[in-house]
């Protein structure tokens, strides 16, 4: 827990396969936007079809409301390791550390910033905990992905609903950074990680009925 991590720690992430059914439940319920997405990118009309799917609004959004929606969506509170998998403006596009498919890994970017040991620990312990089927080790590095003499400086892992922090004690089978697609900047709508009726899809199946924004007006007190 005395490790100091760099500002931008690159990351690491292997782990055992799940169903595509599960996947898309943790993509949703650790996704860095859902269910407001006004500031997830740059494309404006995909960020409010995606809204209109929970009734949330485009502008004055009611925190707390917007607070109740993602506790019926069981959202797991996470910072580090939220997966952005729906939409996404960062420069390689949709990202995470588990796709649409139900392949766990990533190699080819940074948590941040300035997370500490701590921290992400107790992000992977409410992960473990919603989600106790994962099976996964996740590296954190001394420096940013690409950078040269970069060494992995924390283990966590991560087996039936629990997660633990160690000093690493093996490598990645795979070691080494991959670049993103930086060519996909160029694609239009590569912004877009899903289809917004396949993720309608995905949304009925976990939840029955597609948890909405409220909009009845608050009380004043």
């Amino acid at each position: 827990m005395n490790i100091t991590l760099p500002k931008w720690p690159g990351m690491i992430v292997e782990g055992d396969p799940v169903t595509p059914d599960l996947a898309a439940e943790i993509i949703i319920r650790t996704d860095a936007q859902l269910p407001d997405f006004n500031y997830a990118g740059n494309d404006l009309e995909l960020c409010h079809q995606l809204n209109d799917i929970f009734s949330v609004p485009y502008v004055a959004v009611d925190t707390d409301k917007l607070w109740k929606l993602r506790d019926k969506l069981h959202i797991v509170p996470v910072g580090y390791l939220c997966n952005n998998r729906i939409v996404s403006s960062w420069i390689g596009g949709p990202h995470g550390w588990i796709d649409w498919n139900g392949f766990v890994g990533s190699r080819n970017y940074n948590i941040g910033k300035w997370p500490n040991v701590d921290s992400v620990l107790k992000e992977w312990q409410d992960i473990a905990a919603a989600f106790p089927s994962l099976k996964l080790t996740c590296w954190l590095y001394s420096k940013e992905t690409y950078v040269p003499d970069n060494t992995a400086i924390v283990q966590f892992d991560i087996a039936s609903g629990t997660a633990t922090a160690h000093l690493p004690d093996r490598e990645p089978k795979d070691s080494g950074f991959t670049e993103p697609d930086y060519d996909s900047c160029l694609v239009l709508g590569r912004e877009s990680g899903i289809d917004v009726d396949d993720l309608k899809t995905h949304l009925k199946r976990i939840y029955g009925r597609i948890p909405k924004y409220s909009t009845r007006k608050t009380k004043k007190q």
